[in-house]
């Protein structure tokens, strides 16, 4: 684990602004919703028809601006491109594997580029986008590699345009998911992929069930380690840094409503922060879900988070 790693983290210290506002669900647009939990003062909910978690009433895109601008510190460096190492290997190889030798990709929240320099290594037409100003003037330091800084929105790249697309732990994060899956189509060209990683609630909803137990919470603080290497208590959404919570399920339906087709869900490889302890925990829990996962023929994936990946038709 990088020196950045334990000496900076995201800073979480938020409350409800008041300016929150109820929402649907955004996947199936049905207002039957079930409360879950309460965390970080927001209210959790639980979609009645097709299974959707997500934040509700949720902070506005004000409120959302005024989180993020205290979110990183800016001297905070690539912590994620640390920890996510061995899943940018596998996806990028996986890609790699499934495109044409040169192409292009847009990887949306890129922060310092450390997924696009596989790719630009490789001669590919490298592009990034990302909020901070300090992870885009660091990215574009990378041969082959343009990173602008910015919000992804509708009308930002021209259609058909990119062999790969990916947002990684990006859709949690998202006010619109399924209008941020839909521009991912647009601006994909036919055949290109679109790779996605988000938390996987089916976990979550195991430790849901876990924290009722007494002296559970507790048991799960201590565990949980953070950015910083500091215990956190175990929340299943956090907001208001997340705003969506997926399944496979979900994530199956979000992304063929889009029109993807040839959609493939597997478990992701652990974050690599916490002690020695804590890191062969996620190792050993990795590999018991990983087993799981493939002998239901992933009908069954409690993974603590999944990749998906999916094709335009």
């Amino acid at each position: 684990m990088s020196e950045s790693q334990t000496s900076v983290a995201e800073n979480r210290a938020w409350s409800p602004t008041g300016r929150e506002q109820e929402i649907d669900c955004n996947i199936c647009k049905s207002q039957n919703k079930k409360l879950i939990a309460v965390e970080n003062g927001y209210k959790v909910v639980r979609c009645a028809d097709c299974g959707l978690v997500y934040v509700s009433p949720q902070p506005t895109n004000v409120d959302l601006q005024e989180f993020y601008d205290q979110y990183f510190p800016e001297e905070s460096g690539d912590i994620w491109g640390d920890m996510m190492r061995r899943n940018f290997d596998r996806d990028s190889t996986h890609i790699l594997e499934q495109m044409p030798p040169i192409g292009t990709i847009l990887d949306i929240g890129c922060g310092h580029g450390l997924f696009l320099r596989r790719f630009a290594e490789k001669g590919w037409d490298a592009r990034g986008i990302d909020f901070s100003p300090e992870a885009v003037a660091a990215a574009n330091q990378g041969e082959n590699i343009s990173v602008q800084q910015g919000e992804f929105a509708p009308g930002l790249f021209e259609a058909d345009s990119f062999d790969a697309v990916t947002a990684w732990y990006v859709l949690e994060h998202a006010r619109d998911p399924v209008d941020f899956v839909a521009e991912a189509y647009r601006i994909l060209k036919p055949g290109g992929i679109f790779g996605m990683r988000v938390p996987n609630m089916v976990f979550s909803n195991i430790f849901l069930a876990l924290k009722k137990i007494p002296k559970m919470d507790e048991l799960l603080f201590k565990l949980n380690i953070d950015t910083d290497g500091k215990s956190s208590h175990f929340n299943i959404i956090d907001p208001p840094a997340h705003l969506h919570g997926f399944t496979p399920k979900t994530i199956n339906k979000l992304l063929s409503n889009s029109g993807f087709d040839r959609i493939s869900i597997i478990p992701s490889q652990p974050v690599e922060v916490g002690s020695k302890g804590t890191l062969a925990a996620k190792n050993f829990l990795f590999g018991t879900t990983s087993v799981v996962s493939h002998l239901t023929g992933h009908a069954f994936n409690p993974a603590p988070a999944v990749t998906a990946f999916a094709r335009k038709r």
